[in-house]
């Protein structure tokens, strides 16, 4: 250990500045208001599916055999006598009685939805089912449920509600697609001379920690920093005391998952042959539709943030520096898919990180600085999972010098973050942090702590603990209890706008609970903060839904503009994440135990918003009747706007069909040509196009109806069943991923659809780096997942995790001499994905983009306006 454990200094440049830091007004990645950047995540429904299937219980620790997630999902029985129904979903239970309802169809040519008789043992170690038991079948639409006559029509290849997918799709799912090398660029990357471009290496023995992951239990020996702050404002102090080792508790925090009977099993309780086959092909089925999206971008998107599934054109709203590779390391180190963690181990060695590109960014337009939020949870998150995963030192020497970076966003009066950031430019002045989103203020948390603990400079946590102090203080006025708004005035200690769990607000409060876990519980300051926000959410923001027929167990978490006001009975997609957070800090706070039945209760739901759609995909939000007569207003609002319930009742007209089948624009936009396009389209044209009347289930007033293919349910439903053992939740996750495919699969990945309540559905085009990412988390005893899905390793036995040394390692170097960061791969094994020159030396799309901007410069001489030209192209300014 260095005998003086001193902070970082943060780098600087050759311009003689730091990073430059200027405030810009930002929403967070969760708020509605990013509609169009976010409108499509292709794969995320598939959150849940795939960490269940690919993880193996046992003893709560991940194993040296494959990882087998989806099959958690996978219920293994028929539909014996005493069977209770739950949604569509048939599951026996200790205290089922003989049901009269019918068994959900199976299809003879669809494996996934095949049936086999339960083992005798299939339920012990199984908790009883608690509010489950209230969702039973009568509280979905019979068109849908299949207590109806007309569901066939909709669906005659099968139906997705009961976990069948159409077998055109099922025959692309079952065949696994060929794994491809990135392909080569069509041309060299032109060569940058020092004219066009600067580059600003990062060398980690100069400009990294002088500390070791040892010196994360001695956080009290570092010299605190000296604060420029005038009073008020400097006189804030990090709580050296309790981060010591000797502040741990004595014991590790409770386990979260359930002691499942035979947790050496895919299903955690059985040994039944035909439910470990069903598992597997539902494994098998996940991985394959992962790695179609995968090749999709692969192919017509390598080295570019995302690409379009529907069109298979490139994005680039996330600083162009290839957010999808780096946003799934962990994702493909998980699925062990090593060669493809070296292809993107290649992108990420070239990423400069001070050139920042795209034809526009999701914040704003292309003006040479970041989303601070954004790129620390798709980046910074995604580089220190990886990390955690595989002990690969160059992802911890690439996070660290990107916080180095996104640091001076910290620098203002309050410590809250800046919105955005230039990182080059502009010398670093001290200001106020204006007016900041309490989501983007208070969910660096997770990333930068998890930073210090791997390196032991605690500077890093220092940053985002000044953070959580301020809010916790001082911020004092316009709160309802521990409730915050959306908005902060931070000067001001003034918050201000809806209070909710929904856009803008959602991962502060996911991340109080998860930091305490993180921190095993040494600072009771986040179970308390998280406590209090729970209670003021009773009170201001939970309220029972008693306008649904036959469900009498929904409950909902709405938003409120004040403590006067009762709140809206809005259901929120981006607040669905709540049902698992509740059942987290259930299980990790001993006081907060009774909660998990709330958690159960809110996540049930919110799948009951998947599955009362015709498609069996859940809406962006829809509001419930405040009437409990369920009388419905005259107006209904739709994803066009408010329209009168004649127009809300959409005819898919038999013209609309031959529309189709002609091939016509209008008919087929959002519509691929190609192998999974003309599956589909044959899907599609097979479905009766019959009026549909209601629009939206009974109970619910009003809807925007637009499906982005978010985690947030999912996830809900993941953590109920690793929380509860009640195999429902699997089948509820089971048929989200059926729907899912059914209505989203395209050519080069899976697309977000304009209404949830339209067959066929309408496709968009973008798919966002987090479909990759939340693809496959939500293990929940030795990882902690951030916003984005980056699992980070907890502390076990009171001690903090050294990365790679999990339950599981899933890295080793390959080919010989990878595990240097500084030593590119032999060429033998190019295209490897990457340019092969030095650590953050370009990666082939940024050295396109200074080649281009440097060719237009001199244009300015001849009057061409290269702002405007650098918006349309994409290329830099300079």
């Amino acid at each position: 250990m260095p005998s003086d454990i001193s902070y970082i200094p943060l780098p600087s440049h050759t311009d003689g500045g730091r990073p430059g830091a200027e405030f810009t007004r930002t929403s967070s990645r969760r708020s509605p208001l990013f509609t169009r950047s976010r409108v499509l995540v292709c794969i995320v429904v598939l959150s849940t599916l795939l960490l269940a299937q690919f993880f193996y219980f046992r003893d709560d620790i991940l194993t040296e055999q494959r990882l087998a997630f989806l099959q958690s999902y996978s219920q293994p029985g028929g539909i014996p006598a005493g069977a209770q129904y739950i949604g569509n979903v048939a599951v026996v239970t200790p205290s089922s009685v003989p049901s009269s309802s019918p068994a959900p169809p199976s299809s003879s040519n669809n494996a996934a939805a095949a049936a086999s008789p339960p083992h005798p043992d299939e339920n012990k170690g199984f908790a009883p089912l608690t509010a489950a038991k209230h969702l039973t079948q009568a509280a979905f639409p019979a068109a849908y449920s299949g207590n109806g006559h007309n569901w066939h029509s909709l669906y005659p290849d099968g139906n997705p509600h009961h976990g069948v997918i159409p077998a055109r799709l099922l025959s692309i799912l079952e065949k696994e697609p060929s794994p491809q090398r990135p392909p080569a660029p069509a041309k060299k990357a032109p060569t940058i001379t020092p004219e066009m471009w600067t580059l600003h290496l990062w060398d980690p023995a100069t400009h990294g920690s002088k500390t070791s992951f040892e010196d994360n239990e001695r956080a009290d020996m570092q010299t605190v920093e000296k604060d420029w702050r005038e009073s008020p404002w400097n006189t804030w102090t990090p709580p050296l005391s309790d981060l010591r080792k000797e502040a741990a508790p004595k014991t590790s925090l409770p386990k979260v998952q359930f002691p499942f009977a035979n947790p050496g099993r895919y299903s955690g309780n059985s040994v039944d042959p035909a439910a470990e086959e069903l598992a597997k092909k539902r494994q098998r089925l996940v991985k394959n539709a992962f790695l179609h999206a995968w090749e999709g971008y692969k192919a017509k998107a390598w080295g570019h943030d995302e690409v379009a599934p529907v069109s298979g054109r490139y994005n680039d709203n996330f600083n162009g520096w290839g957010a999808t590779p780096v946003d799934v390391l962990d994702t493909l180190l998980v699925l062990d898919l090593r060669d493809e963690y070296d292809y993107a181990r290649q992108h990420v060695r070239d990423i400069d990180f001070h050139l920042v590109g795209g034809t526009r960014s999701v914040y704003g337009s292309a003006d040479g600085k970041i989303p601070v939020f954004e790129t620390a949870i798709r980046y910074l998150g995604g580089l220190l999972s990886a990390y955690d995963l595989s002990g690969d030192e160059l992802m911890k020497h690439r996070a660290e010098e990107l916080a180095q970076l996104i640091m001076p966003a910290f620098e203002t009066y309050s410590g809250i973050p800046l919105g955005r950031v230039k990182m080059l430019g502009q010398v670093h002045s001290h200001m106020k942090s204006g007016n900041p989103i309490l989501a983007e203020a208070g969910s660096l948390l997770l990333e930068f702590t998890r930073l210090w603990q791997v390196t032991g400079n605690r500077t890093y946590f220092d940053r985002v603990q000044r953070v959580t102090d301020f809010l916790d203080k001082n911020i004092t006025s316009g709160r309802m209890g521990a409730l915050f708004g959306a908005n902060l005035s931070p000067e001001y200690h003034r918050t201000s706008g809806i209070m909710s769990f929904g856009g803008r607000a959602d991962s502060y409060y996911e991340y109080l609970i998860k930091e305490y876990q993180l921190m095993g519980g040494r600072l009771s300051q986040y179970g308390r903060m998280y406590s209090d926000s729970i209670e003021s959410a009773k009170k201001y923001l939970m309220r029972e839904v008693s306008v649904v027929p036959n469900a009498p167990s929904l409950f909902n978490i709405g938003e409120s503009y004040g403590a006067s006001s009762e709140p809206s009975m809005k259901l929120e997609h981006l607040a669905s994440f709540a049902g698992g957070m509740l059942g987290l800090g259930a299980k990790l706070l001993p006081d907060r135990a009774g909660e998990l039945e709330q958690a159960i209760r809110y996540s049930e739901t919110c799948y009951w918003a998947y599955n009362s759609s015709v498609t069996g995909l859940g809406p962006e939000e829809l509001i419930f009747d405040s009437n409990p007569s369920g009388k419905k207003k005259k107006k209904r609002t739709t994803k066009t706007g408010t329209e009168s319930l004649a127009g809300a009742v959409k005819s898919t007209s038999p013209a609309a069909g031959r529309d189709l089948e002609q091939g016509t624009e209008e008919a087929t936009r959002g519509i691929v040509v190609g192998t999974a396009a003309r599956a589909l389209a044959d899907v599609v044209k097979s479905i009766a196009l019959t009026e549909r009347s209601p629009p939206f289930p009974v109970g619910v007033r009003s809807s925007f109806t637009a499906y982005r293919n978010r985690p947030e349910t999912i996830e809900s439903v993941f953590y109920m069943w690793r929380i509860t053992g009640e195999t429902a939740w699997r089948e509820r996750g089971w048929q989200m991923f059926a729907s899912w495919v059914t209505h989203s699969m395209t050519d080069f990945g899976f697309s977000s659809l304009e209404s949830v309540y339209d067959i066929p559905a309408h496709k968009t085009d973008s798919q966002e780096s987090y479909t990759f990412a939340e693809t496959f988390k939500y293990y929940v005893s030795h990882y902690v997942f951030t916003t984005e899905a980056h699992p980070f390793l907890v502390p076990q036995n009171g001690e903090y995790t050294r990365p790679g040394q999990g339950p599981r390692k899933f890295w080793t170097p390959a080919p010989p001499g990878a595990s240097d960061p500084h030593t590119p791969p032999p060429s033998s094994h190019l295209y490897s994905g990457g340019e092969n020159g030095p650590v953050g030396g370009l990666t082939y799309v940024q050295k396109t983009y200074v080649y281009s901007g440097w060719k237009a410069t001199p244009m300015r001489r001849a009057g061409v306006d290269v702002a405007e030209r650098s918006e349309r192209e994409g290329t830099p300014r300079f």
